[in-house]
């Protein structure tokens, strides 16, 4: 199994370096739009048999379609969520776009079912599909779109990348206290600690590559330590909808790593925080100059 992740890590890790750095806006854009309506495919289609086995106690209870259909309407949602955020650029125009869209397909899943348990299973597969699996996304490309050179996207690959490889190296070696059994029986909490260490570590390294352009190192280390965690956050939230959805991966596009999912669960926590953070220091910059 850690063959194949291996494997396909250093397969693919070159290919997302390379189309960032060299292809235009827009391809990269199409990437981060195709990894988020696939994120919230996956998840929808975890979802919606699940709860059908919850409620009706067999996910034949719903129409076989159905169970197809409306990860692709969620997907599709996506679609146009992002098409909305690199296109409408008036301002706050796209806030209100994307509103309006989740607000549709809300609206379709609740009067769209043939009794009200139907309705409810759709409206709740859209709504936290989209919430958890698609608008993370869109701080991540806004993340891209925020500084030349993706520098922002290779900040928070850096963090969320470190602190997986050293929470999974260090957890084997010194594990012994579990983190939530429950969830996930292998995390632990001399894992998460190396893990931290390891994003606070990368964040400062890739700022010095762009020349410390991204903040001071204490921001860095604000952004490496509350990212990471959050990361570790996002996994054991996918680890519990695994199990609630009784399925061992997202999908299985990735030899030995699942599905898209399954790859980037850290990554749509951690994009979040990193974008706030960020925010919130320019905006004190911003006054602090003004002052």
């Amino acid at each position: 199994m850690l063959k194949d992740r291996l494997l396909t890590a250093a397969m693919a890790l070159p290919l997302l370096v390379a189309a960032l750095v060299y292809l235009p806006r827009l391809f990269v854009c199409l990437i981060f739009l195709v990894a988020a309506g696939m994120s919230t495919y996956e998840l929808a289609r975890m979802l919606y048999p699940a709860f059908c086995r919850k409620i009706y106690g067999s996910e034949n209870a719903a129409p076989d379609p159905d169970v197809r259909t409306w990860p692709l309407i969620c997907a599709l949602s996506t679609l146009l969520m992002f098409a909305v955020a690199v296109f409408v650029n008036i301002s706050g125009s796209e806030r209100g776009g994307i509103i309006f869209v989740y607000c549709l397909v809300i609206l379709m899943g609740t009067f769209s079912g043939k009794d009200i348990n139907h309705s409810m299973i759709r409206m709740v597969v859209v709504l936290f599909s989209l919430s958890y699996a698609c608008l993370p996304w869109l701080s991540i490309l806004d993340l891209y779109t925020k500084g030349s050179g993706a520098r922002y996207i290779f900040l928070l690959m850096g963090i969320v990348m470190s602190g997986d490889s050293a929470a999974y190296f260090v957890g084997r070696k010194f594990g012994r206290h579990r983190l939530a059994p429950r969830l996930s029986p292998k995390k632990t909490w001399e894992g998460v600690v190396g893990g931290v260490f390891a994003s606070m570590v990368a964040a400062q390294l890739v700022n010095a590559f762009f020349l410390f352009q991204m903040g001071p190192w204490w921001l860095m280390a604000l952004i490496g330590a509350t990212a990471s965690i959050a990361g570790v956050m996002g996994d054991l939230v996918e680890s519990a909808l695994k199990r609630f959805s009784e399925v061992k991966d997202s999908g299985g596009i990735f030899p030995g790593h699942g599905g898209i999912l399954d790859r980037v669960d850290s990554f749509l926590l951690s994009g979040p925080f990193v974008w706030i953070f960020l925010y919130a220091y320019e905006v004190y910059a911003v006054k602090g100059v003004a002052s």
